[in-house]
C-alpha cells in the first residue's frame, strides 16, 4: 500500500471518528446507529497501521491489487447500511401505519363520548 494510500486513509479515519463523536457527544445521532462509521473509522486505523493484513486479504481473496479490495469492501459496507436503513425505515413505516390507526380509533370514541354528553 503506499504512502499517499496510507496517509489518506489515516486523514479519513481520524476525521470520520472525530465528526461521529462529535455528533453522538451533541446527540444528533445516537451511539446504537453510529456504532457502524465507528468501527469503519477503527478499521481504516487498523488498515494503515497494518497495511500488510490488507495487502494478504486481497491476494487471499484473489484481488488484483489492494485498492480494488478497498474499493470491494467500501461497496459491502455501503449496500450493508442500505439494506439497514431499508428495514429500519419499513419497520419505522408500520409503526407509524399503528399508531395513526390507533389515533383515528381514540378520535372516533371521543367524538362518541362528546355526542353523549351533549345529547344529555
Amino acid at each position: 500500500m503506499s504512502l499517499m494510500l496510507r496517509l489518506e486513509m489515516l486523514t479519513f479515519s481520524l476525521i470520520l471518528i472525530f465528526i461521529i463523536i462529535r455528533m453522538v457527544n451533541k446527540n444528533i445521532f445516537s451511539l446504537k446507529k453510529s456504532s457502524p462509521w465507528l468501527l469503519l473509522g477503527i478499521a481504516c486505523l487498523f488498515m494503515v497501521i497494518f497495511p500488510d493484513m490488507v495487502v494478504w486479504f486481497s491476494n487471499a481473496l484473489s484481488f488484483k491489487s489492494p485498492m480494488n479490495f478497498l474499493f470491494f469492501g467500501a461497496l459491502v459496507f455501503l449496500l450493508l447500511m442500505q439494506i439497514l436503513n431499508t428495514y429500519l425505515s419499513t419497520r419505522r413505516d408500520g409503526n407509524v401505519k399503528k399508531l395513526v390507526q390507533e389515533i383515528s380509533l381514540l378520535k372516533a370514541k371521543i367524538k362518541k363520548i362528546e355526542k353523549k354528553l351533549l345529547k344529555k
